[in-house]
């Protein structure tokens, strides 16, 4: 006969031992996600998730350098579907004048990039995202990193517009 102390140590290994392989088990059987960083490229697939797009802008010191560089504007679509410039870009005067500078340079890259990225057609309006995008900032010296300026959303045609006012609103003072 085994003593009763003993018997109970045996029955809590047997029901730890249990749990354990319960909990391996679900953890096997769990559903993986399925998307793919070559996602961005290749298409997504209607069974998989959309993939992220993240886009890191540098609003270092030098974001308020002087580039050699034509002024920038946003592009629209006109009435035939085509992008065209327009006459609305960075500020170009000053206070906090960024024409002329590294950052009106990204403004005008990144608000050119949401613009005409992709949304699947033929859907409704915020049923049409084909990535989910957000963006950050790195962090101003002396601190490392970087902070999230905008979460990761889904790139429909509403939230396209979302994004091009927030990139329009970054500022030289104010996001730095």
């Amino acid at each position: 006969m085994i003593p009763r102390s003993e018997s109970r140590t045996m029955k809590r290994s047997w029901t730890r031992l249990l749990s354990l392989t319960l909990c391996l088990g679900l953890a096997a059987v769990a559903v993986p996600s399925s998307a793919e960083d070559i996602d961005v490229y290749s298409g997504v697939n209607g069974n998989t998730d959309m993939p992220n797009v993240l886009l890191i802008l540098d609003n270092s010191a030098n974001w308020t350098s002087n580039i050699p560089a034509a002024d920038c504007y946003y592009k629209e679509k006109n009435a035939a579907g085509v992008y065209v410039n327009t006459t609305d870009g960075p500020k170009a005067s000053n206070p906090g004048q960024e024409q002329g500078k590294k950052m009106a340079i990204e403004k005008c890259a990144l608000y050119n990039l949401i613009n005409q990225l992709p949304v699947k057609a033929g859907f409704a309006t915020n049923a049409d995202a084909m990535y989910r995008v957000g963006f950050m900032l790195l962090n101003e010296s002396p601190y490392n990193g970087a902070y999230p300026r905008r979460d990761f959303i889904e790139l429909t045609t509403d939230n396209k517009a979302l994004l091009k006012a927030q990139i329009k609103a970054l500022s030289i003072g104010d996001d730095k």
